[in-house]
């Protein structure tokens, strides 16, 4: 085989992973009313509140290196809730695509939308009861579908696996920099 075909070989391969990758954030999904990006919107608001009240859990909330999220503002009280800005840097996403999710978290009322006391240009975003209570079920629904699958694959082999999409997804970005 040339160094061509091989190439090819490895690119169709490539598309084919991609392909399955995208099928199988589905399988994560399965009996939820919730897709996989109002799910994260749910859990970055509950992790930011946790953040902001001191208490961090299910993830890290000390900064954006390997997964973990940025702590939250610090200059707010938990009572008030959290940013469209908090979570437009945590989703990385447009602040428009955030708040079209946020309001479909608030018509299923799992959010509620709350204009600041003290400056009206500022709009808080909180967990309803019923937010809270689903992303918690969520949250460990989906923890013991990754911990299955981690302990099938094997430990290292997962960390070879994150450590090898993390420089994948890395050298995208320098490219996608590059053509800009």
């Amino acid at each position: 085989m040339n160094m061509e075909q091989d190439f090819d070989e490895i690119t169709g391969a490539v598309y084919r992973m991609l392909h399955r990758i995208h099928c199988g954030k589905d399988k994560l999904n399965m009996d939820s009313d919730l897709s996989n990006v109002e799910f994260f919107l749910l859990l970055a608001v509950s992790v930011l509140l946790d953040a902001k009240s001191g208490k961090c859990g299910y993830l890290k909330c000390s900064g954006k290196d390997n997964g973990e999220l940025p702590k939250a503002s610090q200059k707010h009280s938990e009572e008030e809730g959290i940013t469209i800005g908090e979570l437009n840097r945590i989703m990385e996403t447009s602040v428009s695509a955030v708040s079209k999710k946020v309001t479909i978290l608030e018509k299923k009322g799992l959010v509620t939308r709350r204009t600041s006391r003290t400056d009206r240009r500022h709009v808080y975003i909180t967990l309803t009861d019923r937010g809270r209570e689903i992303c918690q079920r969520e949250k460990e629904k989906k923890y013991a579908y990754l911990q299955e699958m981690i302990k099938r694959m094997g430990r290292d082999d997962m960390k070879d696996l994150l450590r090898l999409l993390n420089r994948a997804f890395d050298i995208m970005e320098e490219i996608e920099q590059e053509e800009q």
